[in-house]
């Protein structure tokens, strides 16, 4: 259950079990997943949105961006809280291997 909630609010509640927890490898994977994937979509869809909402223009495609950025971030949420409830290792493109060698203290 607790693998399953570093996902519910993502990089913040991945932060909280991370400070919390340092035994269970299981539980920190998540955390650092959930922290990399989410916290990394949250900061390109900021950095993008202040970069590219200076150019008048583009204003309409920021907007499109951070949507289609805030609906993966969703999906991150779900897929990694549904699989890691039911005790299953998921692994999200680039950041998985991350996690998997942060926990390992590669």
């Amino acid at each position: 259950m607790v693998a399953a909630i570093c996902y519910a609010l993502g990089f913040i509640t991945a932060l909280f079990i991370l400070y919390t927890e340092d035994r269970d490898k299981f539980i920190r994977f998540n955390a650092y997943q959930s922290l990399y994937a989410t916290g990394g979509l949250f900061l390109l869809n900021l950095i993008g949105g202040f970069i590219l909402g200076k150019v008048g223009v583009l204003t309409q495609l920021v907007d499109l961006m951070s949507v289609g950025i805030w609906l993966l971030i969703i999906a991150v949420c779900v897929l990694g809280f549904m699989n890691s409830y039911q005790g299953k290792i998921i692994e999200f493109p680039i950041v998985g291997r991350i996690a998997e060698r942060k926990t390992r203290g590669i």
